[in-house]
């Protein structure tokens, strides 16, 4: 016969089992899964530096997609820098035999999804406004415009 008294729940209640909580407490984790875990954060970490270098080495093709959209590659009064990252635009003036039209500029503002607004400032900037400038979306757009020498806008995209 199987006899319980109040001693013996007594013993069973003080014995204590230790709790990852407590102090001194160990909890068994194996090499392996560490091993696992470790491996795993560094593929991580590889992985995300691989595509912060991919993404921010890509320059931007805005201009050069706006230039191909409006069929002006090696249009006359457009000049690109060596990166890609700026463009020129010489506009034909009375004086000025070559050099691109104003619905050059204004394909180029539609290809660079430039605001409406700036097309209407062009065409209200005389020769007696100097340079005026309009930032957008990392673009800045500076343009000049007199009659002799026409509308002479430089885009480049900001960093």
């Amino acid at each position: 016969m199987n006899e319980n008294t109040d001693d013996s729940f007594a013993e069973d209640s003080n014995s204590q089992t230790p709790t990852p909580s407590q102090p001194g407490s160990q909890v068994a984790v194996s090499k392996d899964l560490l091993m696992r875990v470790g491996a795993g954060a560094a593929a991580l970490v590889v992985v995300l530096g691989l595509v912060f270098f991919v993404v921010g080495n890509q320059s931007d093709s805005r201009l050069s997609d706006a230039v191909a959209s409006c069929g002006l590659d090696g249009a006359s009064g457009i000049t690109f820098a060596e990166d890609g990252q700026s463009l020129v635009f010489d506009g034909k003036g009375e004086e000025d035999y070559t050099g691109g039209e104003f619905s050059d500029v204004e394909c180029l503002l539609t290809g660079v999804e430039a605001p409406s607004t700036v097309w209407a400032q062009m065409l209200q900037t005389s020769s007696a406004d100097g340079q005026q400038e309009f930032e957008f979306d990392g673009i800045s757009v500076s343009w000049g415009y007199h009659p002799n020498s026409g509308l002479d806008t430089t885009f480049v995209i900001l960093d």
